[in-house]
């Protein structure tokens, strides 16, 4: 019980660490600081596209669909239900808090358009929201059946790689810019962090909170 306090303080740390990260990264955007390096980056990327990294990228966009993510995410809950609540809530919170998040940062930030919005819409793109989803969920999933000794840890670092490459595949696609995925990882991260927090609160209060 002691560890799973001390791990649920560290978790808390680190997703308010994160969060004071977003926050600045927003003033930064807001204030129009992180223009010139977003289209650096852009600009480097465009220059480097080839089909090759098309097709990697299209891979990587599959694999972290939202509707694919949230469903894996559900159905990861779905089969942890009979290890109880403390168990399976905090996987399933993940989207919810995700989505949540997004709706907000949509209706209070001032709208800001992808390098490619002619082609793919002219939507708000900051944070992005589907690296805000795919960093959450998989991270929290991840958290928790390692934790419950499902998942070996050699596996989890694989099932990791996914959120980095998404938001990359998201950059490189014109999609987002650099500031929005870096925001979404840093979000997605506050949220995982806070959720996994929420399993080893539940986990401090001993074995009868799972099992029930």
């Amino acid at each position: 019980m002691a560890r799973s306090r001390n791990r649920a303080l560290a978790l808390t740390g680190l997703g308010a660490g994160c969060a004071g990260a977003f926050a600045w990264l927003s003033a930064m955007v807001l204030q129009g600081r992180a223009n010139g390096m977003d289209r650096q980056i852009h600009e480097w990327l465009e220059e480097r596209a080839n089909p090759a990294l098309d097709s990697a990228m299209d891979l990587v966009g599959a694999l972290s669909a939202p509707t694919f993510l949230v469903t894996a995410t559900l159905f990861i809950a779905f089969a942890l239900r009979r290890r109880g609540r403390a168990v399976s809530l905090p996987i399933v919170f993940s989207p919810l808090v995700a989505m949540t998040t997004g709706s907000l940062m949509t209706a209070l930030m001032p709208p800001r358009y992808p390098p490619d919005a002619a082609r793919c819409g002219y939507e708000p793109c900051f944070p992005s929201g589907h690296t805000t989803g795919a960093t959450s969920e998989l991270l929290v999933s991840s958290y928790v059946l390692m934790r419950e000794q499902i998942l070996p840890p050699s596996l989890a670092t694989g099932v990791l790689s996914i959120p980095l490459l998404a938001g990359c595949a998201r950059v490189y696609r014109g999609r987002h810019w650099y500031t929005d995925v870096a925001a979404g990882w840093l979000m997605g991260i506050t949220i995982a962090t806070l959720c996994a927090a929420t399993y080893e609160s539940g986990k401090k209060r001993g074995p009868g909170v799972s099992k029930t």
